[in-house]
């Protein structure tokens, strides 16, 4: 089983639910959205964060360096230095089903 290495919130389309979407460390993909719970079907949430990173497989190296593009993209849309320490975090962390008051991404 992968040790989840990134995690993003991501605000479902269709209600005010987020679901978390992680990466491991063996480049597996999850989400905490129940097409990948219960079918482990690629749904639209993994599909939207692979879009948006430019995921090719095997960068997990470049998924690595994306905190820093993270917080400038942060720093430009006005979030505060607190949001950004609070939302990105350095330790890996398993899917969270809990929802969260604001999308976010980990580091």
């Amino acid at each position: 089983m992968a040790r989840w290495v990134r995690g993003w919130d991501v605000e479902s389309d269709s209600s005010d639910k987020i679901y978390r979407v992680s990466l491991g460390d063996n480049e597996e993909w999850g989400c905490s959205c129940p097409v990948w719970k219960f079918r482990r079907q690629e749904c639209k949430h993994i599909l939207k964060i692979k879009s948006e990173i430019n995921w090719k497989e095997g960068n997990i190296s470049e998924v690595i360096k994306l905190k820093s593009e993270l917080i400038a993209k942060y720093k430009s849309q006005g979030k505060s230095d607190e949001w950004i320490t609070n939302n990105l975090t350095a330790e890996p962390k398993t899917p969270s089903y809990k929802l969260r008051g604001e999308a976010s991404e980990m580091k």
